[in-house]
């Protein structure tokens, strides 16, 4: 969840780990990166290309190790080959994802990636979560708590961090009326829409972050699996359209809308993954006071109901 933390772990620390669980052939050990909730190292051992990463929880590498049987050609999804623990972290050992994180691809190399973005978009939303139950974000078992998409898309006006605190709504009201009302206006928008009906399949719900690498014109990996939720098939695709205006350099908002055709989808489906992309993000924001960051989700949520409303007056 978004709470929980990376923890910080010297080279010598993570080989001396690695050297027990693979034995002395450890090579080419490097730190590759370090996010919300994992630090990450990139290693080879017998001859593959592994990483490992740490964390303050397993419950994230545990969905990670669970997504693996959605994996496809369209849809590569590294292998957690060990979980355990070590000096108080959770670590787990992966396959190797190829390539470049996407959000750093300029606009020649996404015009190659495109195609296979909109590939794994729609490889997505045809995976079966029949073995899977509920709506909302799941656990390593595959269970959700909510009985219908409705309940947990409207649960983002009470508990939208799922952590059952209330700082995000008190720090809100703190910094302004305007930010307070701009959040109720959009639950209130949430509120009117036709929720029913909606085909639930799995959603990775962070698609940008460094959390999908792509070689040439192929995905090279999706990961971190740690926000997944079954909801709407269209929501992956809604949030990239969201966060499109972040990576001027992607062209996100055209791979969203091949996307729709393909999967079919109404503009009010649409509407309702952004709002609740919008109102979760805010709330995010509030709980941690980053108000720039805030005032940039407000304004794109904005400029999406705006055009939706408009629309439908």
């Amino acid at each position: 969840m978004w709470y929980t933390r990376s923890v910080p772990i010297g080279v010598d620390a993570v080989r001396s780990l690695l050297e027990d669980v693979f034995g002395a052939g450890v090579d080419q050990l490097r730190p590759c990166g370090e996010g919300m909730w994992s630090t990450s190292f990139a290693f080879v051992a017998g001859g593959e290309q592994l990483v490992v990463r740490f964390s303050s929880t397993s419950a994230n590498f545990e969905k990670d190790r669970l997504a693996r049987q959605w994996s496809s050609p369209a849809l590569p999804i590294p292998d957690v080959v060990v979980l355990g623990t070590a000096a108080g972290s959770c670590y787990a050992i992966s396959t190797f994802a190829p390539g470049s994180p996407m959000q750093h691809l300029d606009q020649r190399r996404w015009a190659s990636a495109a195609p296979a973005v909109l590939r794994g978009l729609v490889a997505l939303s045809t995976a079966d979560v029949s073995a899977t139950s509920g709506w909302g974000r799941w656990d390593a078992h595959g269970r959700a708590p909510a009985e219908s998409w409705r309940n947990f898309v409207l649960s983002v006006g009470v508990d939208p961090l799922e952590d059952g605190s209330n700082v995000w709504r008190a720090n809100l009201e703190a910094h302004g009326s305007d930010a307070t009302r701009s959040f109720d206006d959009a639950y209130d928008l949430l509120t009117t829409l036709d929720l029913a009906d909606v085909p639930r399949g799995v959603v990775h719900a962070d698609l940008l972050n460094g959390n999908v690498h792509v070689q040439s014109d192929s995905l090279g990996g999706v990961f971190d699996w740690g926000q997944s939720l079954f909801g709407d098939v269209a929501y992956d695709s809604a949030f990239l359209e969201f966060m499109a205006p972040a990576y001027p350099s992607l062209g996100l908002g055209a791979a969203a809308a091949e996307a729709f055709e393909a999967l079919g989808v109404p503009r009010d489906r649409v509407l309702a993954c952004h709002l609740h992309i919008g109102l979760f993000h805010i709330a995010h924001n509030a709980a941690h006071q980053n108000w720039p960051m805030l005032s940039a989700v407000n304004e794109r949520l904005h400029e999406l109901t705006s055009r939706w409303t408009s629309r439908n007056p």
